[in-house]
């Protein structure tokens, strides 16, 4: 009973990390860079097993000059850096969740700065950081 706790606890911990963390650095980048919102958002369909969300800037109240590029670039991979940095933030409590999203945060960052951010794609990279964690932690 303790053993289907703990993984429903990890669970919930992924979900958090993935979900919550990863948009609010979106809306935390969006925010520093000056950038209006126009929507956050979040989806999480049992149907199609499929998590997500999203933030949408008002690029139209926006004035980019010439950095216009790095600032979309820094808007893409902010998620991925706030998912890595909460994934070190429990690496102590939780080892094999932490370094998971650790490694996640990081690939999915870069994943969507190069626009490849499909849902197979962040799945499968998800199940390759909690391989790699589960083979140094477990």
């Amino acid at each position: 009973m303790r053993d289907i706790v703990s993984v429903i606890w990890y669970f919930l911990i992924l979900i958090f990390g993935i979900l919550v963390v990863h948009e609010l650095g979106h809306v935390v980048a969006v925010s520093l860079l000056g950038i209006p919102v126009k929507l956050v958002y979040f989806d999480f369909d049992l149907n199609e097993l499929s998590i997500g969300g999203g933030v949408v800037p008002d690029f139209s109240k926006m004035d980019c000059g010439e950095y216009c590029g790095l600032k979309v670039a820094l808007i893409l991979f902010s998620g991925g850096l706030a998912t890595a940095l909460f994934g070190y933030a429990i690496r102590n409590y939780h080892p094999i969740v932490g370094t998971a999203l650790i490694g996640f945060g990081l690939s999915v960052g870069l994943l969507e700065v190069y626009g490849l951010n499909t849902s197979d794609i962040t799945f499968w990279t998800l199940v390759f950081w909690l391989f790699v964690a589960y083979l140094l932690y477990g």
